[in-house]
């Protein structure tokens, strides 16, 4: 999957804790403190983030909604290392505690997050799914105005999906209501960030759809937004789309400029695969102005950091696709009676299907 969903879909829930759980939790301020110290650094310091959360974890009798909102905040940062498995382990955990004690934003908001999950996996029909039941839960519980921002989250996972089925106008209309609720939001610092990945995916479709003064626009915006509430991982983003609107402007030595910025900030919060897509651009900017020396040098570390991510990445999927297949063997005895019993249906099917056309011959010969 392009980096267009690949890396940024997460971005929207990084604050993800700070949601409905907060009008609500009980835990003592030691833990409120160090959750928001740890929900701070999941992009700057993951690792630190954590073993914040595995600490919390192992003590006995906490409060349910704190301790969805640590499950919450190791399934974010175990994306950022990444670790899948373990993001997807923390994430459907929260989906379970929440169901329990009726916590109903945040059933939405981890749906949405596993949604978000499964569609990095190119699981789209799983993806799908999970947005379903965020969308019949908000119908079935309306939210209340002080937490539009969960509505924010639904449309902005509605957006990526529009955009991996290449459905372009529609992505962009649901990252722009995304937006418009995140401008309006009560939940200010939530907004804000959340209100700079909304603008990023819609420069990014708008950039698809070759509108560069209107993607132009929205990275822009997304910049402002980022840069005044700190976040590394979405500044670097923005400024890296912001790049690929100078590049296809054949402006490179402007887009040049700006993938520094980008490359500055994506190393200091360790987001190696925006690292990589910033190697990739300059590289191909330094070759369109026949700077051979530093597009072999930009090349060269575009394949070591391509190489150090995939490592990574892949050993992650691997351990997901063995789960997944153990799982397939514990249900095999049912998988085979349902195969079964399809294929008998089909046989079925198209028995009465030819035999209705012989009959129809008969008829009108």
């Amino acid at each position: 999957m392009k980096l267009k969903i690949k890396y940024a879909v997460f971005l929207s829930f990084a604050f993800l804790c700070f949601n409905a759980a907060n009008l609500y939790a009980q835990g003592t301020k030691t833990n409120e403190a160090l959750l928001d110290e740890a929900m701070k650094n999941i992009y700057s310091n993951p690792q630190k983030s954590i073993a914040t959360g595995e600490r919390f974890l192992l003590k006995k009798g906490n409060n349910p909604i704190l301790e969805y909102r640590y499950l919450m905040l190791l399934a974010q940062a175990n994306v950022m290392i990444p670790d899948y498995e373990k993001s997807l382990e923390y994430a459907n955990r929260a989906v379970k505690l929440a169901e329990e004690n009726e916590l109903f934003p945040s059933q939405i908001n981890a749906n949405t997050f596993l949604g978000n999950h499964y569609l990095r996996l190119n699981l789209e029909e799983k993806s799908w799914q999970a947005l379903e039941r965020s969308e019949k839960i908000i119908k079935n519980h309306p939210l209340p105005d002080s937490l539009d921002h969960i509505q924010g989250n639904v449309f902005l996972l509605r957006g990526y999906l529009f955009e991996a089925d290449l459905k372009l106008p529609q992505a962009i209309n649901a990252f722009g209501k995304a937006a418009n609720i995140f401008r309006k939001t009560k939940n200010k610092e939530l907004g804000k960030i959340n209100l700079a990945v909304a603008l990023t995916h819609k420069g990014r479709v708008q950039l698809q759809e070759r509108e560069l003064d209107s993607s132009q626009f929205s990275f822009e915006e997304a910049i402002r937004v980022s840069s005044n509430s700190n976040q590394n991982g979405v500044d670097a983003f923005a400024y890296l789309s912001l790049a690929e609107v100078y590049a296809k402007q054949e402006k490179n030595e402007k887009s040049n400029q700006t993938l520094f910025k980008a490359l500055e900030i994506a190393q200091k919060s360790g987001q190696l695969e925006l690292e990589k897509e910033i190697y990739k651009l300059l590289s191909e900017n330094y070759f369109k102005i026949n700077d051979l020396d530093n597009y072999s040098k930009y090349h060269e570390r575009y394949l070591e950091a391509l190489k150090k991510f995939d490592k990574s990445q892949t050993k992650s999927v691997e351990k997901i696709a063995k789960t997944i297949e153990t799982k397939k063997d514990e249900g095999k005895d049912w998988t085979a009676a349902i195969v079964f019993l399809c294929g008998l249906l089909l046989t079925v099917i198209i028995f009465l299907f030819f035999r209705s056309n012989r009959m129809k011959k008969k008829m009108n010969p």
